[in-house]
């Protein structure tokens, strides 16, 4: 019989990968598994026949060739691959059974509720004598760093198994891809010689360029407490079924990373998670493609009558907001087939305005649609001032003029008449424009920051007057009904690697190291060329997904995301500070991100930055449910001031 044409193909030459599937353990104590095998003979078939990748450049483990040894070196051969280079696509694919043991003492794995998960090679045995232990997260992870140190962070990780062996009593865990494991044979030291080697001698800042979740891009079957399940009909897992079929029916250059989840066929019982950052490139691809703007779900609220935005308060919105009506995100239609204007906002939803026309067409065309911001609700988001005297009538013309023409865009833009109201003062002159950072957040830290001179013409202050309201509306909006920082303990560190009794170990393990320097509300750092971290603790008795950023004052073009909780679709992401004492370390610990690092320029003693800290009760990406009004979010800015020594000893003095 002919084989079916296939729809597509998008020969991808240079990827390789490794795939794993294990069916049969030489442990008997261990359930068979019926579709790991066919789940990993299916994505070696979509490779090679939809993305035309050569069979020499798939390193296949199948049953008994998935040893633990086997596995290893096939992970640390990709790096000492020289077919591969630096950038190329590397796809890793597991599917068998997962486990999670108790972590070790000097394992930092989150909070005293955590655990660490582990791959279960197919040698498993904890017989005495003959041990052969899980591969924990700690090791995969510093072998995916160890690969991206090399060839980049191109790397795409699909894991189609469980890890909560808890999680199938009551169920059929024969179809459930999770074991329990003896966690004595896990002992603290276990991988070492992988995740204690490092790059030895480089510049601070390279040596932590992939660490953590910034070596690869990681796509999961479901939370780590719940079931990776098989099909009852094929055996194959559930996840890889509807993982493939969007596969083959999507190129991976019309597929980000943050869609797979939304556009994949949604799963009953398993909430599959996509973490890592760069998640809106396209699949397989080095290069970083940043949307325009988000999309937000249309949706109908037949109790209210009314058409609302999965958008409110939290992501931004507010009342006065213009949204684009454009299709869904498959879809070929990008013109914009209508306009909704929000009226009303909570924290996680907006009420757009009725329009009988535009919601006769929403509702022919629902759920295909998608809400697109096109221009923010009236909020006074950039405050400038003019200092009297000889510039100011010349200056003060000029900005009332450039407003005025680009209205639309800078209708955010105000004049004020006090600079202690002012974000920054700005100066207008012979063609050119000198802005100075006057926020009094900063300035009460002896910091006044001369930015980059301008040119004075139009595009060009309008595009910096449009930066520069974009980085101060996000560093000043707040929730009308926070709560939530009240239960956040917050301490920020100095780090130091730790100090290792082997000989071998070169790879940085960070551990904070003196006192909380989080102080007063503030953070005061004094020494040049150092790490830190920080550790957020939940004392709160809600679930929280934090974000991170970081406002240097410096380039108001660029604000710095230190952590961001996973955007996973329809489904819930795993909370990365669960409530009763959950903790999230940065720049240490099971947090996966790299240390933060500050420093001053030659000739300047003193720089004030925020670090600002969002909570939500629930993720921010799109949901499939109706936000409960009990949902919150809150937020805490942070001053990181950092002084240089000698400037701070004349303070003293």
């Amino acid at each position: 019989m002919p084989q079916k044409p296939l729809s597509w193909t998008s020969p991808t030459p240079n990827l390789f990968a490794l795939i794993i599937g294990i069916d049969v353990y030489e442990s008997d104590d261990f359930p068979r598994l019926r579709g790991a095998v066919r789940d990993a003979l299916a994505y070696k078939s979509y490779l090679t026949d939809h993305l035309v990748v050569r069979e020499d450049q798939i390193k296949m483990l199948i049953n008994k060739q998935a040893s633990r040894l086997s596995i290893l070196l096939a992970l640390k051969s990709i790096k000492e691959d020289s077919r591969i280079k630096e950038g190329d696509p590397i796809f890793i694919f597991y599917a068998g059974h997962g486990s999670e043991v108790e972590a070790p003492s000097n394992w930092d794995s989150g909070s005293p509720k955590c655990k660490i998960q582990m791959l279960v090679p197919q040698d498993y045995s904890p017989v005495e004598g003959s041990e052969v232990p899980g591969i924990p997260d700690r090791t995969i992870g510093a072998l995916l760093e160890d690969i991206a140190e090399v060839k980049g962070n191109n790397i795409t990780v699909v894991f189609d198994c469980c890890h909560s062996y808890s999680a199938t009593r009551g169920s059929d865990s024969g179809r459930a891809r999770s074991v329990l494991l003896n966690p004595t044979i896990h002992r603290e030291d276990l991988d070492r010689e992988i995740w204690g080697k490092g790059i030895k001698g480089s510049h601070p800042v390279f040596r932590f360029r992939f660490s953590g979740l910034r070596s690869h891009i990681l796509i999961a079957a479901c939370h780590s407490s719940e079931l990776a399940r098989e099909s009852t009909s094929s055996g194959s897992g559930m996840f890889s079924l509807a993982f493939l079929k969007l596969l083959m029916s999507v190129p991976p250059y019309k597929l980000r990373y943050f869609e797979i989840l939304t556009r994949m066929d949604q799963l009953s019982g398993q909430n599959p998670q996509v973490e890592g950052f760069d998640q809106s490139r396209y699949l397989f691809g080095a290069a970083v493609h940043v949307p325009s703007s988000l999309g937000y779900p249309i949706r109908y609220d037949a109790m209210q009558r009314s058409f609302l935005i999965d958008g409110g308060s939290a992501h931004g919105v507010t009342s006065g907001s213009q949204f684009a009506i454009l299709q869904a995100q498959d879809s070929e239609v990008r013109t914009p087939i209508g306009t909704l204007v929000v009226k009303k906002v909570t924290a996680f939803s907006s009420t757009v305005e009725f329009n009988p026309l535009l919601s006769t067409l929403l509702v022919s065309r629902f759920p295909t649609t998608t809400a697109v911001q096109t221009r923010p609700g009236k909020r006074d988001r950039l405050r400038l001032y003019i200092r009297p005297g000889p510039k100011y009538s010349a200056s003060h013309e000029f900005l009332q003029l450039l407003l005025q023409r680009h209205k639309d865009d800078l209708h955010g833009v105000v004049l004020v008449d006090k600079i202690e109201l002012a974000h920054l003062e700005l100066s207008i002159e012979r063609g050119t424009a000198s802005p100075l950072l006057v926020d009094k957040r900063a300035t009460r830290h002896g910091f006044h920051s001369q930015l980059p001179i301008l040119n004075a013409g139009d595009a060009e202050m309008a595009t910096f007057l449009g930066s520069a309201s974009r980085y101060f509306w996000e560093l000043d909006r707040k929730s009308d009904n926070g709560g939530l920082v009240e239960k956040l303990e917050v301490a920020f560190y100095e780090l130091q690697e730790g100090p290792s009794p082997f000989d071998d170990v070169k790879r940085p393990e960070m551990s904070p190291v003196g006192r909380n320097l989080f102080n007063d509300n503030k953070v005061v750092i004094d020494q040049e060329q150092r790490f830190y971290g920080v550790k957020l603790t939940n004392k709160g008795s809600r679930d929280l997904y934090p974000s991170l950023l970081y406002f240097a004052n410096t380039d108001l073009a660029d604000i710095t995301t230190y952590f961001s909780t996973a955007s996973c679709g329809p489904y819930l992401p795993e909370s990365p500070l669960k409530e009763g004492g959950g903790t999230l370390t940065i720049g240490y610990g099971s947090g996966g991100m790299a240390p933060l690092s500050y420093s001053l320029p030659d000739g300047q003693d003193v720089a004030v930055g925020f670090l600002k800290i969002f909570l939500f009760t629930r993720p921010l990406g799109p949901s499939s449910g109706f936000p409960n009004q009990m949902e919150k979010w809150d937020t805490f800015v942070i001053p990181i001031i950092q002084r240089r020594y000698r400037f701070l000893r004349c303070l003293i003095q």
